[in-house]
């Protein structure tokens, strides 16, 4: 996650569920969330060629001027909104009370719908081809 003007506040409350899910989650449930980076390196080593990647930011919410940005980030906010709802059900699992989980799942809600916060999440698309073989049959 990142901001690139500063308007990101220190209060941000997905970067608070950024380190939940860093956390008690990545130990419960064995996520690594710093692996896709090294994904086209894994393909690669797993034989696949013409590895290739694309980063870009995604934003969260409506703040971008470019209307095809702004569409991107209103739904990725939604989509986002709904992945924090679900984590944050199972409340126990991250360490949570039910009144820290509401509470945490309500600032992050306005800071979505927030114009001055102008937060993005880096994304990275990777894709490549299987090898030919050797034994492949005509």
């Amino acid at each position: 996650m990142g901001c690139d003007d500063d308007t990101l506040p220190d209060y941000y409350g997905l970067v608070k569920f950024y380190d939940i899910l860093r956390g008690p989650c990545s130990a419960g449930y064995r996520w690594n969330l710093d692996f896709s980076p090294r994904l086209p390196e894994v393909l690669e080593e797993l034989g696949y060629v013409n590895v290739q990647q694309q980063r870009r930011k995604l934003p969260i919410g409506g703040w971008p001027k470019d209307v095809a940005e702004r569409e991107v980030g209103m739904h990725f906010a939604g989509i986002l909104f709904e992945f924090v709802e679900a984590i944050l059900l199972k409340h126990e699992d991250v360490n949570l009370t039910e009144h820290e989980a509401s509470q945490l799942r309500e600032e992050i809600k306005r800071s979505f719908y927030d114009p001055t916060i102008h937060a993005y999440v880096g994304w990275i698309s990777v894709w490549g081809q299987r090898a030919a073989t050797t034994n492949q049959v005509d």
